[in-house]
């Protein structure tokens, strides 16, 4: 993942997935890489 695009928060058990420190997301998704490229591919639907 790009740094450029990489955040920083705090990490809290309300808002990430246990044990890591990504996002609660709809996708269910708790790696952060297959995260970003899930992302990355719906917003490319988009355009």
């Amino acid at each position: 993942m790009d740094s450029k695009y990489k955040y920083t928060y705090e990490r809290t058990a309300d808002y990430c997935y246990k044990g890591t420190d990504v996002l609660i997301n709809k996708l269910n998704i708790t790696n952060d890489e297959d995260l970003y490229s899930a992302e990355r591919e719906l917003v490319s639907f988009r355009l």
